[in-house]
């Protein structure tokens, strides 16, 4: 067999991706696991930087190998703002966080194993071809697959509130820091350039990473977040600049909206284009994680649409938050601290997984101030 056709059968498979971000691996390795499928995942290898995923769990199986390779968990978490802080107790639900590289090296580690192949490159276009796909490369090349998934094209309102952040991993000369309990949200920060609050997540009494975050529509110069956590440290932890040590950085914009999947022929929109974040706080990775192992675990496969992060009521709660928060971003840390007193650990953890179920919405629902939230009820 000539090596041209050899190339040609790699390139032909039952399931295409377009992608190999954490939406891409993830559906690769779900697929793989459930199904024997010859699948391939199409991804431009633009390097991916490291960041910190957090994410509550109670020992599901999709996020199995995330807890293999969490760098910590805390069974404890706290939101603040001036003169109140509460601190909320899971008891089924832990928070974990994991390093997107050595999560992703994991997946890509997982679907070798599975004989999914990767190819590098651009999809420029697709287009239909009686039972099959055809994505066009931007050297030229074809990929064909009966089934494609788009995990990376998807429009995002121009308008819409981000969330911003930058964030240190740092290193302390004493003993300064509660390994078993996080730090959300710190609103005892400046206001005066969006809703802003501190995230602080303690791996050990002298390591952790701190994340000075924004919610906003235009992020800030990374020199502005670097001055807000330098002050937090020397305000919020009576640490001097000699006492710490900044080991590696971090920084990234997120959208807080709904967003719409661009039209590619042929192609089913799965993670972020599929709404898999949510929007009200910008997790997705259960999120993404969970939407690829139920579209998976089918015993026969629909090839439809997949669920979003959240269910319809949840998606409209999301849109009301916003919308309150984008009218009066002051009422933020009052918002914020009323739900973790109100609202149970797990059913706080449940409620921002998405797909909660009737009591962790009721108890979300009762933790609004009543008056700006009607006001925003009507609209939606």
């Amino acid at each position: 067999m000539s090596g041209r056709r050899i190339a040609k059968q790699r390139r032909r498979a039952d399931v295409g991706i377009i992608g190999g971000g954490l939406a891409g691996l993830s559906l690769a390795y779900h697929l793989s696991q459930f199904h024997n499928l010859k699948i391939l995942v199409v991804d431009d290898g633009m390097p991916k930087p490291d960041h910190i995923w957090g994410f509550w769990d109670n020992g599901s199986p999709h996020l199995e190998l995330a807890r293999e390779h969490a760098l910590s968990q805390w069974w404890h978490w706290q939101i603040a703002e001036p003169g109140n802080a509460h601190v909320m107790r899971g008891q089924d639900y832990h928070y974990y966080a994991v390093s997107s590289a050595t999560y992703m090296k994991a997946l890509a580690d997982k679907c070798s194993k599975a004989n999914v192949r990767f190819i590098n490159g651009t999809v420029m276009k697709t287009s239909i071809h009686e039972n099959y796909t055809r994505m066009l490369m931007r050297d030229e090349q074809t990929v064909t697959a009966h089934h494609v998934f788009d995990t990376v094209n998807y429009i995002t309102p121009h308008d819409c509130m981000k969330q911003h952040f930058l964030g240190q991993h740092i290193k302390v000369s004493k003993n300064t820091f509660n390994p078993g309990q996080v730090m959300l949200m710190d609103f005892r920060v400046s206001q005066e350039d969006g809703i802003h609050f501190m995230y602080v997540l303690p791996f050990t009494e002298k390591k952790a990473f701190i994340e000075s975050t924004v919610f906003s529509q235009r992020p800030n110069e990374p020199e502005w977040y670097r001055e807000q956590i330098a002050e937090y440290i020397n305000r919020s932890l009576h640490l001097k600049g000699e006492q710490v040590t900044i080991l590696k950085e971090e920084e990234g914009v997120l959208p807080m909206s709904q967003v719409k999947p661009k039209h590619n022929d042929g192609c089913i929109p799965f993670g972020l284009p599929a709404n898999a974040m949510r929007a009200s706080s910008s997790y997705a990775f259960a999120q993404i994680s969970r939407q690829a192992y139920d579209y998976a675990k089918r015993e026969t496969l629909i090839w439809g649409l997949p669920e979003a992060g959240a269910d319809f009521f949840e998606r409209w709660m999301d849109d009301v938050m916003l919308d309150v928060l984008n009218k009066k971003p002051e009422l933020a840390s009052h918002f914020f601290t009323r739900m973790a007193s109100k609202v149970q650990a797990d059913y706080f953890a449940r409620f921002m997984n998405g797909r909660s179920g009737f009591v962790p919405k009721l108890m979300t629902i009762n933790a609004m101030p009543s008056r700006p939230f009607l006001k925003s009820i009507v609209r939606f």
